[in-house]
């Protein structure tokens, strides 16, 4: 191999590398353990399988049928895959829903296909199944798209104020993948290589994008806490002792009419005082802060021996409905409100 192919070589397989070195950091080690990494890492995974075949495949045309066919099975999975993180990272989503499974249906279908019919013995029928995958990609590609439509409506402030890096970054991971299925699907125009180059070139792009509004990110909330003005110790003094005795006391959660202007005027201070408190000294809002009252008096009962219904005991606690009530007990708790009573009487 001369000098120019083993450099296209190299940067031909820089960015399957590192994205699968980032796959592993999304799926395993990164801080925040939500469901939207686990998706990205997974989708991080199966691009960079697909272009490392692309890779070897450009270089060794004799490549086994088994690496050829791992490589076309990631490619079933791009899209869902894409479509997936997508979903679950605008609404947050905690854990995996069950029908999520459904999406790899296509993937067990090119399992057993490529058990029956191996790749060099039947290379039309790859060709064709292959560029049925690409318009599968492209299916996915066009309902995420329909899912970033909100983003994409600010994608002019997001970029100016850095106000959401999370949002760019979902703009960035969209772009990158069809930016390589568009690679990969005119690539009968150019060159077969030109997938696996794109993906090196998008990956380090947005790698320096992301740094770049991060940076600036960190400068601006840097900034606001050196211009912001702090509350003065001897009011969060009074205001700790004084809702001790409101809320502890006197209980004044269970009136499910309670606003944060009613609780600064019992407090007597500023709703912006109460505001500024909560959110820099408890790091929550009003709803959480008054909700985690609420859910506390709601266990008290559902551990009592009387019989109460749920929703007795959701009006009981302060809430103004069962929805609410079911909702912010679950995402205290973790379980309805009924498996936490079973739960006490097992």
């Amino acid at each position: 191999m001369d000098t120019n192919k083993q450099l296209l070589f190299f940067f031909s397989l820089l960015g399957a590398f590192n994205g699968i070195i980032l796959a592993v950091y999304f799926m395993f080690f990164s801080k925040k353990k939500k469901v939207y990494n686990i998706f990205l890492g997974l989708l991080l995974l199966v691009i960079s399988i697909r272009i490392g075949k692309s890779v070897f495949f450009y270089f060794n045309k004799d490549l086994s049928n088994i690496y050829i066919h791992v490589g076309i099975m990631a490619c079933v999975l791009i899209g869902p895959l894409l479509y997936l993180f997508i979903r679950s990272a605008l609404v947050n989503e905690r854990v995996l829903k069950k029908y999520d499974a459904l999406h790899t249906i296509p993937l067990f279908v090119v399992i057993a296909i490529a058990i029956q019919f191996p790749y060099w013995e039947y290379r039309s029928l790859w060709s064709n199944l292959i560029n049925l995958i690409y318009w599968q990609w492209f299916v996915y590609i066009i309902i995420s798209a329909f899912n970033l439509i909100p983003v994409f409506k600010n994608v002019n402030r997001e970029f100016k104020t850095q106000n959401n890096i999370s949002n760019v970054w979902l703009l960035s991971v969209f772009i990158g993948v069809s930016i390589i299925w568009l690679a990969y699907k005119t690539s009968r125009y150019t060159s077969y290589i030109v997938g696996a180059v794109s993906f090196s070139f998008v990956f380090y792009i947005s790698g320096l994008l992301i740094f770049k509004i991060s940076k600036k990110q960190k400068e601006v909330i840097k900034t606001k806490r050196s211009t912001k003005q702090f509350i003065d110790n001897d009011v969060i003094k009074t205001i700790e002792s004084k809702l001790e005795e409101l809320l502890n006391d006197n209980k004044i959660y269970k009136n499910s009419n309670l606003k944060m202007p009613d609780l600064a005027t019992k407090l007597n201070v500023s709703s912006h005082v109460l505001s500024q408190y909560l959110n820099e000294i408890l790091e929550k809002n009003f709803a959480q802060f008054i909700n985690e009252y609420r859910v506390k008096e709601a266990e008290l009962l559902l551990k009592s021996s009387k019989n109460y219904t749920i929703e007795a005991i959701a009006y009981d606690s302060g809430f103004n409905s069962v929805s609410a009530f079911y909702t912010a007990f679950k995402n205290i708790n973790k379980i309805t409100p009924a498996a936490f009573k079973k739960k006490q009487l097992a």
